[in-house]
């Protein structure tokens, strides 16, 4: 079976105006949302866009020795996941389907008091017209973010589902056209739980919701019916 890179091998010269962005797409860019860009991307008080290409540019400046030797460099829970992602990032934005794909809104917070770990990236696709794509970052090595992923399965609701829904509402009311939301690991539960919170003419606007192994609901603790208004538009992938 192909991997991630595999495809990106493969695709990494259709623009998505010949190959319409699919969910393989979506994974990509969930993944790359696990990488250190909070002084590379535009941040949410920010103005302003970076493509992918340049993002990539000034992440090596800044971190020149993860180019060459990106082992244990701490971005995620392995060794082999951050090789992975750095190799995607150098594939990526050298792409002809990636590099002009403008990132903007990026934040990241790792809160003790209020043990909350939390990312997420806005994404503006060339090629296709208004068309955003919000990723939220799953789980990274912190205890905070472990401590928090175990919380998902009795709390009513973590700091990062907090975070997620209050992002999501915020970037949709500020640009207009259809909106993909995905994540891996907790960030597709992030995901589906700040879609569920979008209301009427918001929740219209989303097109799509890809959950990458992300955990579920306990519908003993949250009412299933505020997520009845979207499940039709949300996708879950498990790893067989």
């Amino acid at each position: 079976m192909g991997t991630v890179l595999d495809y990106l091998k493969l695709s990494g010269d259709l623009n998505f105006s010949k190959d319409p962005f699919n969910d393989v797409d979506a994974l990509v860019l969930s993944m790359l949302s696990y990488l250190p860009l909070k002084d590379v991307v535009p941040g949410v008080n920010d103005e302003g866009k970076i493509t992918l290409e340049e993002a990539a540019r000034s992440y090596f400046s800044e971190h020149p020795s993860h180019k060459e030797d990106p082992e244990n460099i701490g971005l995620t829970v392995s060794p082999s996941m951050d090789q992975e992602l750095i190799q995607m990032l150098k594939m990526t934005s050298k792409s002809a389907r990636y590099a002009k794909i403008r990132l903007s809104n990026f934040v990241e917070k790792t809160e003790f008091p209020v043990e909350q770990q939390f990312a997420a990236i806005t994404y503006s696709l060339p090629h296709a017209k208004r068309k955003k794509v919000i990723a939220f970052r799953g789980t990274d090595r912190t205890l905070i973010g472990w401590k928090e992923n175990f919380e998902l399965a009795y709390m009513k609701e973590v700091p990062a589902q907090e975070s997620a829904s209050a992002y999501l509402d915020r970037e949709i009311s500020i640009f207009s056209g259809k909106v993909i939301v995905c994540g891996h690991s907790k960030g597709g539960n992030l995901a589906v739980y700040a879609a569920s919170r979008l209301k009427g003419i918001k929740r219209s606007r989303l097109s799509r919701i890809v959950n990458f192994d992300g955990p579920g609901f306990n519908f003993s603790i949250l009412p299933r019916s505020s997520f009845s208004k979207c499940e039709q538009k949300v996708v879950n992938y498990v790893p067989e």
